[in-house]
């Protein structure tokens, strides 16, 4: 295991949680646009999360949309 990589990849992880943890507050907070850039921003810094939480951030980016009136991209 390269150790360069292995701590590229632990900052990408990091980056990508602090973005889910930022999101969860602006869409509890009623931020919907914030709240579904910051969701997408978590999936471009792990683009391969488990299934689960995969699910979880489209279900939270789905959400948004619709709070947001784009009930045609929220699907």
């Amino acid at each position: 295991l390269d150790i360069v990589a292995a701590c590229e990849w632990k900052r990408h992880v990091l980056s990508a949680a602090g973005r889910v943890a930022e999101a969860d507050a602006a869409q509890g907070a009623g931020s919907w646009e914030p709240a579904m850039l910051l969701y997408q921003q978590a999936l471009e810094k792990s683009p391969n999360p488990p299934t689960f939480q995969r699910y979880v951030l489209h279900n939270n980016i789905g959400w948004s949309l619709y709070n947001m009136g784009q009930w045609a991209a929220a699907r």
